[in-house]
């Protein structure tokens, strides 16, 4: 496997756990569980560096930022930490599959850790000890592999253009 699998491996791996740590306190709209597919069904996409267009992702956004006004509205100031968690899952997807490079992937990893703290509250459950084992390990590894992709990346060029898996 190389270096940017790996990667992406633990990139993958941080953004479910950090997905899991909000979906299974229970209290998130079910369908909200596709976000979970969505991050396995970005994989693919991603081992190619591919990604969707950006127009996607802002639609996506902003119907997320309508989804969680609306259950704000529904449900009143008692579910805004609800409505909050549900805008904050709904943008981080529409980053993953628009997101184009590392910088990007800098912007979904600092999401992850914000969906970790509106897991706290909204995942009550002895289950979120171990999502957030879960989280803390596959963070340090997508953190860590993102640096050697970067100097990889770095050393790729100094060297004259020799690709990054070689280097």
């Amino acid at each position: 496997m190389t270096l940017w699998g790996w990667y992406q491996a633990g990139f993958a791996a941080a953004l479910l756990m950090a997905v899991l740590s909000v979906l299974l306190g229970g209290e998130m709209p079910p369908q909200l569980w596709l976000s979970a597919l969505v991050i396995i069904g970005m994989i693919p996409f991603r081992l190619q560096r591919k990604h969707f267009p950006g127009w996607s992702g802002t639609a996506l956004g902003l119907a997320g930022l309508a989804w969680a006004a609306s259950l704000l509205s529904q449900l009143g100031v008692e579910a805004a930490v609800l409505a909050a968690g549900v805008a904050l899952l709904v943008i981080t997807m529409a980053r993953l599959i628009t997101a184009a490079n590392l910088k990007h992937d800098g912007q979904l990893l600092l999401l992850t850790l914000l969906l970790m703290f509106s897991g706290s509250v909204l995942h009550t459950e002895v289950s979120y000890g171990l999502v957030s084992l879960g989280y803390a390990v596959t963070m340090v590894w997508a953190l860590v592999t993102r640096q050697l992709v970067v100097g990889a990346g770095m050393e790729a060029k100094r060297l004259g253009g020799v690709s990054e898996e070689v280097t």
